[in-house]
């Protein structure tokens, strides 16, 4: 009898840890998605590039903004052609002809970049923070970084008006790069407006020529998540409901037991 009982608290424990952790998965499902690898420490894990784009440390003569990594996109050889098929708007998905300039057709006009993006989930008031900063060698035509960050259901129907420019080739100072010039490190920061899946792409443009490289170096992207709610309403009535059952049954099992 006692061996019985014993194994009869053994299942009871047990029963009560699966049912513990059937809601906490209930529960957890409403957390968010954080962005991976956004301090870039671990190369390019998480990450989808497009052209030219590289992980560089402290050597690189820019001190990254957090831990001993940044990534780096830039207009050199290799870069990826815009307005064409299978080029930088086709990886981000955005319609082709975004990067051009519909007030400077000539200088405006875009003709090759590179980028990095990465899809993630978030709810609204959730805050996407980054770091960047534009690097150049070409001060005569206007080259620019940029952010794209939208909702996939979005991405075809965006256009230059919708880019987050970063930096055009102004406000410029000289680098300890590879480049002449470089804005030095500024900070972005975005909030969410509706739940959903994003889009985070980061890139730089060749604009009027392709005689001069740019680049932007990319670090501590971060995504500020909202306190996870737990079920409200009738999901806590069907969670108690199951609770209540749940203990009803080991009680009638006790009982017999």
């Amino acid at each position: 009898m006692k061996e019985k009982r014993t194994i009869t608290k053994l299942f009871t424990s047990l029963s009560l840890v699966t049912f513990v952790n059937i809601i906490s998965g209930i529960v957890s499902e409403s957390a968010n998605a954080a962005i991976v690898n956004g301090s870039f420490e671990t190369g390019l894990n998480g990450w989808m590039t497009g052209g030219v784009v590289s992980i560089e440390n402290g050597s690189f003569g820019v001190t990254p903004t957090d831990g001993v990594n940044q990534a780096l996109a830039t207009t050199a050889d290799g870069s990826l052609p815009t307005s064409v098929i299978d080029g930088l708007e086709d990886f981000l998905g955005v319609p082709l002809g975004i990067f051009d300039d519909p007030g400077d057709p000539f200088l405006g006009a875009a003709t090759e970049g590179s980028a990095l993006k990465q899809t993630f989930t978030a709810q609204a008031g959730d805050t996407l923070t980054l770091d960047w900063n534009f690097l150049t060698d070409d001060t005569v035509n206007p080259d620019y970084a940029f952010v794209i960050l939208s909702p996939e259901t979005e991405l075809n129907n965006l256009t230059f008006d919708d880019l987050i420019k970063l930096s055009a080739s102004d406000g410029l100072m000289g680098s300890a790069s590879i480049f002449a010039e470089e804005t030095g490190y500024g900070s972005f920061s975005a909030s969410i407006p509706t739940d959903g899946t994003y889009l985070l792409g980061i890139g730089v443009i060749d604009a009027g020529d392709v005689i001069g490289d740019s680049g932007v170096l990319l670090d501590n992207v971060v995504l500020e998540q909202q306190p996870t709610s737990v079920p409200e309403g009738s999901s806590l009535i069907s969670l108690g409901l199951l609770g209540a059952c749940f203990l009803g049954q080991l009680g009638l099992r006790h009982l017999k037991q």
